[in-house]
């Protein structure tokens, strides 16, 4: 998602309603196959076009057969449907009230934003609500490795997704598995044909979009199972905002309770660097105005531009740490992100008829990470992502940035004004992933000479104006400069060497 780069919350969304929309048209509208064929043919979806032209195919020649669709009912699933009735309540099938009602509900998680330590009170909340007969986990083969323990006890069915490119298509699978779930379930046998819901557990909100869709779809045949969006209750402010936008798709939403972490670290944005404490943040937890108001100034200003001002109330972290170095309001906090949003839309309350300066158009903003994280030092997933790597930074766009960025990055070894070529292709060693992202093919890129990588490096630094995630050269032992010394020991447990050692 990747989903951290300027524009792609909006492709994602784009792909995710294409694959929708192809496979409810090419099981209702037997006679536009070119139509199915050319809407799912842009960049990076290529793929789904051709396997949806080939479906389509086989459904009006009346060749039809489960295997073509490769969404047929795994032996668990099957297991689970033709037992339910002796079904283990403990795994989340349902308890007897629920089995008494009838209700047949599909689960499909996303295994991106969902942790595995999840999965069980997902399944126990929807059992309240019905029988999850289809269960299904959407992840790469990295991450499938972690979790085979858990998909075995619940039996969850995993779906692999392949992951090339610069699009992560967890989320046009998931699209493409719930829209045959809910325009023709019998395709993948009749064991599904009544089912009551779909339930989506994620916490990305471009999967709002399949909730609208079933809701349309539910408005024409009202058949059509109802749409659910399953989310911890870790953020009770990401809740509201997740309540409000579902409610208003016309689905229902599941909070599941899991227990909560408390994040030790604080970081600050001071002028155009991190720094980063074991402090509490004293900004507040009051907010003076909304979030839709403050979007539509930063809006005006340009600070928030292209897909992202289409969404309302949305207020990137990009856009308020530009706002608040550009107009000189002082440190802003971007960890805990709820002392972010209260600063920004405090920020226009406070000084109401203040002149405000808009958008310059050459910051760059840049999220450093490391490739071993420390949840244990810093309190949580989210603390760690975003502290680890030293805090994010901006950088003013020249013909210097990408010896600025490889230098705040730890790739220090420099010529005078330029970098060397160890300190390019370290970065480059390290960042392919992140390359990809920015829609570099790094693999065609492999004979190229150091001096082509770093031209390629400047217009990727210059070319994006969103957040841009790079990883530091900063070892897992090391400590980042913005880490002051004097907190050194104060979180967290000692390390598994000092633990070794006493």
């Amino acid at each position: 998602m990747g989903r951290h780069q300027h524009g792609s919350r909006a492709w994602s969304r784009l792909s995710l309603r294409i694959v929708w929309q192809a496979v409810v048209v090419s099981l209702t509208c037997r006679h536009l196959p070119k139509l199915v064929c050319f809407v799912c043919c842009p960049s990076g979806v290529s793929k789904l076009g051709v396997v949806t032209h080939r479906v389509h195919r086989d459904y009006i020649q009346g060749t039809w057969r489960p295997t073509n669709r490769r969404l047929v009912l795994s032996r668990v699933e099957k297991n689970q449907l033709c037992g339910l009735q002796g079904a283990n309540p403990g795994i989340g099938v349902g308890s007897s009230s629920s089995l008494e009602t009838g209700q047949l509900i599909a689960l499909l998680i996303d295994g991106d934003q969902t942790p595995k330590t999840h999965f069980a009170q997902i399944l126990e909340v929807l059992g309240h609500r019905g029988s999850v007969v289809v269960r299904r986990v959407y992840t790469n083969e990295a991450r499938l490795a972690s979790m085979s323990k858990e998909l075995k006890e619940l039996g969850i069915t995993p779906v692999l997704v392949p992951v090339r490119g610069s699009k992560d298509v967890t989320d046009m699978r998931i699209a493409w598995d719930a829209a045959i779930l809910a325009t023709d379930p019998s395709i993948i046998g009749a064991e599904v044909q009544n089912l009551s819901a779909i339930a989506v557990a994620s916490h990305d909100a471009d999967y709002l979009d399949i909730i609208r869709q079933l809701q349309a779809l539910r408005e024409l045949r009202r058949w059509t199972p109802r749409g659910y969006f399953v989310k911890s209750d870790i953020s009770q402010f990401h809740t509201t905002f997740f309540a409000e936008s579902v409610s208003e798709c016309g689905g229902s939403f599941i909070q599941y309770h899991v227990p909560k972490r408390n994040a030790t670290v604080t970081v600050i944005l001071d002028g155009l660097t991190s720094r980063i404490t074991f402090e509490p943040t004293s900004v507040g937890t009051i907010l003076l105005g909304t979030f839709e108001e403050t979007a539509v100034q930063l809006t005006a200003l340009g600070y928030i531009s292209g897909p992202d001002a289409n969404i309302s109330g949305y207020l990137p972290i990009i856009a308020m740490a530009k706002f608040f170095y550009v107009n000189s309001l002082g440190p802003l906090v971007l960890f805990p992100m709820r002392s972010t949003l209260v600063q920004a839309v405090n920020a226009f309350v406070l000084e109401p008829s203040r002149p405000w300066i808009p958008d310059p158009g050459d910051l760059v903003y840049i999220h450093p990470v490391r490739s071993v994280g420390s949840k244990a030092r810093f309190g949580s997933t989210r603390a760690t992502e975003c502290a680890d790597g030293g805090g994010p930074f901006l950088l003013r766009r020249s013909r210097r940035i990408v010896q600025d960025v490889l230098e705040r990055l730890g790739y220090t070894a420099m010529q005078g004004d330029k970098a060397t070529d160890a300190a390019i292709s370290s970065f480059w060693e390290r960042n392919q992933k992140y390359l990809r992202s920015a829609g570099i093919q790094v693999f065609e890129m492999e004979g190229t000479q150091c001096k082509d990588r770093e031209q390629i490096l400047y217009r990727a630094f210059t070319g994006q104006l969103g957040r841009q995630t790079w990883r530091t050269n900063i070892g897992q032992h090391e400590q980042p400069d913005s880490i002051s010394s004097n907190n050194n020991n104060k979180p967290g447990r000692p390390g598994r060497r000092d633990r070794r050692q006493s």
